[in-house]
């Protein structure tokens, strides 16, 4: 035990130097710490708000887009829709013009096809009727003819 005492006097001894020595760095390196510790949590709390407030934001404007796009489709439909009833509308305007077009022009070929259809028939009824007469009619007959024509020819005049 005699052993241990003149050690244990020289570590209390060790021990109260360093502490009267070391004791104003430790205070300033405990106080800068702990005033480190402070700044930093004040930078990340002030940090922490300046997100916060930049997450506010961009959700609110984000939300603002989504009503902005929804509108959007809205405006695209409605639009859409009426663009669709103009063509709609349209359509139905042409076809009855188209229609009315048709109808007149069916009707004015359907009379050229009349008036060239009588002209053709009146052309075949006059040579089938000079074709009979030429067979049929004797020069006695032709003569007879000639002056019936003459005399109704002088009446005229």
């Amino acid at each position: 035990m005699k052993d241990l005492i003149l050690p244990t006097i020289n570590l209390g001894i060790l021990v109260a130097f360093l502490t009267y020595k070391l004791k104003g760095p430790i205070k300033e390196f405990i106080r800068t710490r702990a005033e480190t510790i402070r700044q930093a949590i004040h930078d990340a709390r002030e940090m922490l708000a300046s997100a916060q407030a930049k997450f506010e934001e961009f959700n609110a404007k984000l939300k603002a887009i989504d009503s902005e796009v929804a509108s959007l489709r809205a405006g695209a439909r409605k639009d859409g829709e009426e663009r669709s009833a103009q063509v709609v509308l349209s359509a139905k305007q042409l076809s009855g013009v188209i229609l009315s077009d048709a109808r007149s022009i069916s009707q004015a070929l359907f009379e050229e096809l009349r008036s060239e259809l009588r002209r053709e028939l009146g052309r075949k009824v006059v040579d089938s009727a000079e074709r009979l007469l030429e067979k049929k009619l004797t020069g006695d007959d032709r003569v007879r003819l000639r002056r019936e024509f003459s005399m109704d020819l002088e009446r005229v005049r």
